[in-house]
């Protein structure tokens, strides 16, 4: 293997690495441990407020992968104060990633 494709193997690789390295990942089986619920819902469900939750999907490829990164750390975040459902007050794109505040809540009546 000569130098230039040394080189070239090291600039292929070392984006694809830091590309996959910074995705966030679903805690197994959180969909079904887990529901996003409208304000509506919160009172039909029962549910009260466990905590506030912030959540943030660092910038990737496309805004619809940064979105599905900060539901996904926001649902895990619920999971870790010990909600079932969570509500969504507000989402933010900006050129960083995306934002996302909201609740962590705790539902009796959620299936």
């Amino acid at each position: 293997m000569n130098i230039k494709e040394k080189y070239k193997n090291i600039l292929v690789t070392t984006p694809i690495f830091f590309l996959l390295g910074c995705t966030t990942t679903l805690s197994p089986n959180i969909d079904q441990q887990v529901q996003i619920i409208t304000l509506k819902q919160k009172e039909n469900f029962n549910c009260i407020e466990v905590t506030p939750i912030n959540a943030f999907g660092k910038k990737s490829m496309t805004a619809g992968a940064d979105r599905r990164n900060a539901i996904t750390e926001f649902k895990n975040k619920i999971v870790e104060r010990g909600g079932n459902a969570g509500v969504i007050s507000n989402q933010l794109n900006s050129k960083a990633g995306f934002e996302i505040s909201g609740y962590a809540l705790d539902c009796e009546k959620i299936e």
